[in-house]
C-alpha cells in the first residue's frame, strides 16, 4: 500500500487546488476597483486641501484670545493662514459669542466661534446647527482649550517666603483675619455655574465682617472698589495685587465647574502670598497636594468655612501657604501653556474648510 501523506510529503502528489466560483471573483475585482478610487479620490482632496487658501475674518473683538498673541499670528502666518479684513474674503469667519457672528450667517461661508470664557458659548458640543448654518465650536466645554491646569500660568519665579514676610504676615494674621474676593456680580445660572455660589458666600461673609467685596454691580453698594479699572496710575492686574497682598485669604472660586479649567484667580492669589480658597476644576490635585489650598468643597456650607479658618492656627496656615508656592513655583519653564491649544486651534481651522 502507498502511504499518500508520506508522498504528499515528498511532493510527489500534490493536493489540488480548490476552485473558486467566478461569481466570487468578480465580486473581490470590484471591491478593489472601488477601494482604488476611494483611496484615489481621498488623496485628491487631501492636496485640494493643502494647496487651498484659508482666509480667517474676526467678527467682533477677539481680545484677549490666542488669535491676538504675536506667537499664534506668527503660526497662522507659516501655515498660509491670513487674515482679512472684509467678510467677504473670508474663508472662514471667528466670533467669540454667537451675536457677534449674526449679522455674517447670510453669507456663504463657514463658521467657528472660539472663545475661553464659559459666559460668551455654554455648548457641549463641537458643532452646533443655528439659523440653518453649521457652527464650529471651539470653548470651555470642548476640552481642546482647557487641555491642563496651566493655561493662565504666569510662568515666572516667586520668592519663597523669608524671615521678615513671615512677620509681616503673622502681624496681619492675629490682627486682620479677613478674606477678599474679586468678582463682577452677575445674575446668571447655568449648568455648572459656580457664579451663584461665590456671590452668595461673599455676601454671608460680608454680613458677618468677615469678607471684604472688590468688583462692579454688587448690591446695596457692599463692593470697596471696582478693582477692575485700576487706580494711582496702576493697571488692573496691578491694583489687584496691591489689594491682595493686604489679605491672609482670597475667595478665589473659578465661574464654572468642567476638566482643567483653571483661570488666574487662583495663581493671582498665591503670586501675592495670600492662601487661596478654592473652588472649581477637582483636576487641580492633579498638581497640588492635599491640605495646601483650601478647597471649598471639603466644607457644607459658608458657616462651616468660615469657622474652619477663624480656628485655623497660623502655622499650620504657613504650611499650607508654602505647600501653594512650592507648587507655583515647581513648573515654571516645563509647562506648555499654549502651544498645544495653538495646535488644535489650526487642526479645527483646516477641518472647517
Amino acid at each position: 500500500m502507498i502511504n499518500r501523506k508520506s508522498i504528499r510529503k515528498n511532493n510527489i502528489i500534490k493536493p489540488k487546488k480548490k476552485l473558486i466560483p467566478k461569481k466570487f471573483i468578480k465580486k473581490k475585482l470590484i471591491k478593489k476597483k472601488k477601494k482604488i478610487n476611494k483611496n484615489k479620490k481621498n488623496k485628491i482632496y487631501k492636496k485640494i486641501k493643502k494647496n487651498k487658501k484659508i482666509n480667517i475674518f474676526y467678527a467682533g473683538s477677539l481680545n484677549h484670545t490666542i488669535f491676538m498673541e504675536n506667537n499664534f499670528i506668527n503660526l497662522l502666518n507659516i501655515q498660509k493662514i491670513n487674515r482679512v479684513n472684509s467678510p467677504d474674503n473670508a474663508t472662514i469667519i471667528v466670533a467669540n459669542t454667537l451675536k457677534s457672528l449674526n449679522k455674517y450667517l447670510h453669507l456663504n461661508k463657514k463658521f467657528l466661534i472660539w472663545t475661553h470664557e464659559p459666559y460668551f458659548n455654554k455648548s457641549f458640543k463641537a458643532i452646533i446647527l443655528y439659523s440653518k448654518k453649521k457652527i464650529h465650536i471651539m470653548n470651555v466645554y470642548t476640552h481642546n482649550i482647557y487641555i491642563n491646569n496651566f493655561y493662565y500660568y504666569p510662568n515666572h519665579l516667586i520668592k519663597d517666603l523669608d524671615d521678615n514676610m513671615i512677620d509681616s504676615k503673622k502681624k496681619l494674621y492675629q490682627n486682620k483675619r479677613k478674606i477678599s474676593i474679586f468678582a463682577t456680580y452677575r445674575k446668571i445660572k447655568f449648568k455648572l455655574e459656580l457664579n451663584s455660589v461665590r456671590q452668595s458666600i461673599g455676601i454671608y461673609g460680608h454680613k458677618l465682617g468677615f469678607v471684604d467685596i472688590y468688583g462692579k454691580n454688587w448690591p446695596q453698594n457692599i463692593s470697596k472698589e471696582n478693582s477692575r479699572h485700576g487706580k494711582n496710575g496702576k493697571s488692573r492686574s496691578g491694583r489687584k495685587h496691591e489689594l491682595l497682598s493686604n489679605y491672609c485669604f482670597n475667595i478665589c472660586f473659578e465661574n464654572t465647574h468642567t476638566k482643567y479649567y483653571v483661570t488666574e484667580k487662583l495663581w493671582d492669589a498665591i503670586r501675592c502670598y495670600t492662601l487661596p480658597i478654592y473652588k472649581g476644576s477637582s483636576w487641580l490635585y492633579k498638581i497640588f497636594p492635599k491640605n495646601s489650598f483650601i478647597d471649598y468643597n471639603e466644607y457644607k456650607s459658608p458657616n462651616k468655612l468660615f469657622e474652619f479658618i477663624y480656628k485655623l492656627s497660623f502655622e499650620d496656615y504657613l504650611k499650607r501657604l508654602k505647600l501653594c508656592i512650592n507648587t507655583y513655583n515647581k513648573y515654571i519653564g516645563i509647562i506648555d501653556r499654549r502651544n498645544k491649544v495653538y495646535n488644535n486651534t489650526l487642526k479645527k481651522l483646516k477641518v472647517i474648510v
